[in-house]
């Protein structure tokens, strides 16, 4: 799995859909074989996936608030369903005053009681079921 800085670079670069979608792929597929020991724990192991799936989708739409352009955005959504996990998916469908953005975060928390992790937070824990998928040190 890449760094932090090279998925959000990854991402930034890919400019088609059937690119976008292979990269999602193959990061789901890396992110389903870490967590592959949850998986078989899970109580309701579709729900599991579907978890993974949303998490990539807004790791992929955290992307979107670095300098990505709205065509890039609107692309993203379309091929493999990202979001914006504060701005929602409006965020894909237009640019977003300051004002906008900053009362996107105010309304998240009060909706969540919490601010959602960061791309950081979301991708180091994932970087320790990597180095220690068993839990063993």
């Amino acid at each position: 799995m890449p760094t932090i800085g090279n998925f959000i670079e990854a991402v930034r670069k890919i400019d088609n859909h059937g690119d976008a979608r292979e990269f999602f792929r193959e990061q789901l597929q890396e992110i389903r074989a870490a967590r592959g020991a949850e998986a078989r724990k899970a109580a309701d192991p579709h729900a599991f996936d579907m978890q993974l799936v949303h998490g990539l989708q807004y790791d992929i739409g955290w992307c979107f608030g670095e300098g990505m352009p709205l065509a890039r955005r609107q692309m993203w959504s379309e091929a493999v369903g990202a979001v914006h996990p504060v701005a929602g998916p409006e965020y894909a469908t237009r640019d977003f005053t300051a004002r906008e953005m900053f009362q996107a975060g105010v309304d998240y928390v009060k909706k969540n009681g919490t601010r959602p992790p960061s791309i950081q937070e979301r991708r180091s824990s994932w970087d320790r079921v990597l180095k220690d998928p068993i839990g063993e040190d």
